[in-house]
């Protein structure tokens, strides 16, 4: 039997142990927030310690930030054209 302190967690479990959703931890996750195991590469399974949070915890309350080019003043400009009602809501008088 393995040893617990190798057994690691899928996003389900780790969802249903931590009480945040699986987009939650999707999110913390590409934002380098909690850590993470990939071990057959890019586009396989991902894995979680099962102390994840915690470390993540323990991380943000030592100080560690999230990096300012992860954190947008203002929403990105969509290609494609913009709407008809944003047009003329920028087109009234000021």
């Amino acid at each position: 039997m393995a040893d617990e302190t190798e057994r690691v967690l899928t996003i389900e479990e780790l969802s249903q142990r931590s009480r945040l959703s699986v987009s939650t931890l999707n999110r913390l996750k590409k934002a380098g927030l909690i850590p993470f195991f990939q071990p057959g590469g890019k586009g396989t399974r991902v894995t979680f310690p099962p102390d994840a949070i915690e470390r993540a915890c323990a991380a943000t309350a030592a100080g560690q930030s999230v990096p300012a080019a992860q954190v947008s003043a203002s929403p990105k400009k969509l290609s494609g054209p913009s709407p008809k009602w944003l047009d003329s809501a920028t087109q009234q008088n000021p």
